[in-house]
């Protein structure tokens, strides 16, 4: 698996600058949000990536929206190379 920066001087959108601070200095282990993991999905060669709703892709495989069972807990971006 390839590590991805999230050095705040190399990331672009404010919410990601965001959630690296509260990550970092703040008690949550997880601050990601839709903005912030297209710009990292980006920056590992992902060239198409959209956003997805609940039980719902954009892809040809349908089953995986079927894997979704959190919806109030996630959001949900799907990306292909």
């Amino acid at each position: 698996m390839r590590h991805i920066s999230t050095c705040p001087t190399k990331t672009h959108a404010a919410s990601g600058k965001l959630s690296i601070q509260l990550t970092w200095y703040g008690t949550n282990l997880s601050l990601l949000n839709r903005e912030y993991i297209e710009e990292l999905l980006g920056r590992a060669g992902f060239a198409r990536i959209e956003g997805a709703s609940f039980g719902c892709t954009n892809s040809c495989l349908p089953e995986l929206a079927s894997l979704d069972n959190r919806e109030r807990e996630s959001f949900f971006v799907e990306a292909w190379r």
